[in-house]
């Protein structure tokens, strides 16, 4: 069990969705590939991702191991062997929020170990071509090179620094060569950094139990160095709350697989 899981799991339960606003920039979906998100929470980013499909049903495709398909997965637990934990390793633009639009993906998935956020996701109606999978980011049930985009938007963030490098390797080894990963973290010039209990050098415990690691570009660069960094560049704003403002600070990474 990961660490900290169970504030997660309290935390939905209790306040139900918590994450509103746009999730910042998305990139255009694959024409025909297979997009996974990792830790995709209570939807906030899947939004914007579903408003891309324009009503277009989704292509059901066999994605898992040789157990079973991901549509016949059973939704408590994961689906078939962990075939993402094995010892084997692959070779391996920041701008204003928008809703991804561009090419119809042939498949939308929505990963997260919470089973209370994909009770939150799974109620939501305009979510029906999104398909959801009970998962741990550190062991994808997920063939090598089955998706052409991969999404890790403030999820390592939340872990330890060895649970950031399995994440890292786990989605560098489902994502097909010629994809694209995109990552989001927190930076350490963020308002939130330096604050609660520090349980690792930049990672920080929250009130409610959480945790949240601050990064550098450096830092990123590093954790997917199997992969081509094409862009991982800081993107800084104010937030003015009761007429202060607040420095907010998040570090934004555009790979590709070779």
């Amino acid at each position: 069990m990961p660490p900290f899981r169970e504030a997660w799991e309290t935390g939905y339960r209790t306040r139900g969705r918590v994450w509103g606003g746009s999730p910042g920039f998305i990139p255009p979906l694959p024409a025909g590939g297979r997009v996974l998100e990792l830790g995709c929470g209570d939807g906030k980013t899947l939004s914007f991702l579903v408003a891309s499909l324009a009503g277009t049903p989704p292509v059901t495709i066999d994605i898992t191991s040789s157990a079973g398909s991901l549509s016949n997965a059973p939704d408590n637990g994961l689906p078939g062997p962990q075939a993402g934990c094995s010892n084997t390793t692959s070779p391996a633009d920041t701008g204003l929020s928008r809703p991804a639009t561009g090419p119809i993906p042939a498949e939308i998935i929505g990963a997260d170990f919470s089973r209370e956020a994909l009770r939150l996701c799974r109620g939501r109606k305009e979510f029906g071509p999104v398909r959801f999978v009970a998962a741990e980011a550190r062991c994808l049930p997920f063939r090598d090179g089955t998706f052409s985009l991969v999404l890790m938007l403030h999820l390592a963030g939340h872990a330890t620094a060895p649970g950031r490098e399995v994440m890292a390797r786990e989605a560098g080894r489902v994502l097909m060569p010629g994809g694209s990963l995109y990552f989001a973290g927190f930076a350490l010039g963020d308002m939130r950094a330096g604050k609660g209990a520090e349980v690792e050098p930049f990672t920080f415990r929250r009130n409610d139990g959480t945790i949240t690691h601050y990064f550098t570009e450096d830092e990123v660069k590093g954790l997917f160095s199997p992969l081509n960094p094409v862009r991982v560049e800081t993107r800084s704003w104010e937030l003015r709350v009761r007429g202060v403002s607040h420095p907010r600070a998040e570090i934004n990474a555009w790979f590709t697989k070779e």
